[in-house]
């Protein structure tokens, strides 16, 4: 099936109006209470398809992101030990695969759970809900993320 092809469904999707003065994050102290914004916030109908579907899969070099099965050891992501050792390490090694790459640096991870009570006993963060793409400059995820052609199909990923 091509990309022109796939059945798609309307999502909202929260991203960030142009202003004239900076948008600002206000960290919580406590990271299951949601963190204060600022700026002009507007939700959009974007399409979204499965690219599962797609006859060729997507590819870094073509769309700007990959599809790469991989399923984890890790039975417990609340277990930080579990995660910074293993699941590291299995990111790390499908990064290489994917991309070739020589060295690949996990630094970084976020537990995100809608449910209050997780949240509090956990001390994870609320889900995201709006577009985070190029969050940080220069980082792996903005680059991964990035479409390489300008008339790709797809917009740029969602992390």
């Amino acid at each position: 099936m091509s990309a022109a092809s796939l059945p798609t469904i309307e999502v909202p999707l929260t991203f960030i109006a142009p202003t004239a003065t900076r948008p600002r994050v206000l960290m919580s102290a406590n990271h299951a209470e949601a963190n204060r914004r600022t700026g002009d916030f507007r939700s959009l109908p974007v399409d979204v398809a499965d690219a599962r579907s797609l006859s060729e899969p997507p590819t870094l070099d073509g769309e700007g992101f990959a599809l790469e099965p991989h399923r984890t050891s890790v039975a417990d992501f609340y277990d930080l030990a579990a995660v910074e050792h293993v699941y590291y390490a299995e990111i790390a090694e499908l990064l290489r695969g994917a991309t070739g790459a020589a060295e690949v640096h996990v630094f970084d991870h976020t537990l995100r759970v809608e449910d209050e009570a997780k949240r509090r006993t956990h001390g994870t963060r609320l889900p995201v809900t709006f577009d985070t793409r190029s969050y940080r400059h220069r980082s792996a995820c903005e680059t991964s993320f990035r479409p390489r052609r300008p008339n790709a199909f797809w917009p740029a990923g969602l992390q």
